[in-house]
């Protein structure tokens, strides 16, 4: 069936609207990538079937995808998991006043999981770009790809959270009990804090409408467990 060139443009314009505005959508979940991957193989296709013509355009077409998949099939480095929770938590502290949205993963808005889970995307695609690493590009697409909540977290969703067994008062053990990137989950109300060290906390708050940072003391009486 043919296609004029006019539809083949409307199609490849709507495709370009649709990936930029779930790409640029602070929601993360499976419609939001859904919407991705129907925006970017409509412009696809569509560029496709106006070059088809041209020897060069259906060349450069066939190479895109390849382009595209190259960093994940990069053999695998070893990561130094010290520098990665160094980088991790300067991370963390980047979001620190970015406003709080309700499923959102994005510089544009963020909430409590998708706080430590952007945030250790965005150190794991710096790992495979410093070095060149298909295993940090291969974990950064499973972090994107599966969604996690607070309660997942706490509950060790596919392995990729560990239970470090310590509760109590927040003020007591983040001397010495935790490290900095460790993560806190309030099981009873499905909320996740992650602790920078010093004493201090970062979470994407709903009640104040946005992440902050905070050092905590006895008179928080907030407790772990």
């Amino acid at each position: 069936m043919r296609i004029s060139n006019r539809k083949l443009r409307l199609a490849w314009l709507a495709g370009i609207v649709l990936a930029v505005g779930c790409g640029l959508s602070p929601i993360h979940g499976r419609i939001w990538q859904a919407g991705c991957f129907i925006g970017l193989a409509t412009v696809w296709l569509a560029t496709w079937r106006l070059l088809i013509k041209h020897r060069l355009g259906r060349q450069i077409q066939l190479g895109l995808p390849l382009l595209a998949v190259l960093p994940f099939m990069l053999p695998s480095k070893r990561i130094d998991p010290d520098a990665l929770r160094v980088d991790y938590v300067t991370r963390l502290a980047d979001y620190d006043g970015t406003r709080y949205v309700w499923g959102g993963e994005s510089p544009l808005g963020i909430d409590c999981s998708g706080l430590p889970r952007r945030a250790l995307r965005d150190v794991l695609w710096a790992e495979g770009v410093r070095h060149v690493n298909g295993a940090a590009f291969r974990m950064w697409l499973m972090q994107w790809w599966f969604d996690e909540g607070a309660l997942a977290m706490g509950q060790g969703y596919r392995g990729e959270t560990r239970n470090i067994g310590v509760s109590g008062p927040l003020w007591e053990m983040s001397s010495g009990a935790l490290l900095p990137g460790d993560l806190a989950v309030k099981a009873d109300v499905g909320h996740v804090i992650v602790y920078l060290g010093g004493g201090e906390w970062i979470e994407a708050d709903p009640t104040l409408g946005r992440v902050h940072r905070w050092v905590s003391k006895p008179s928080d009486g907030l407790c772990l467990g």
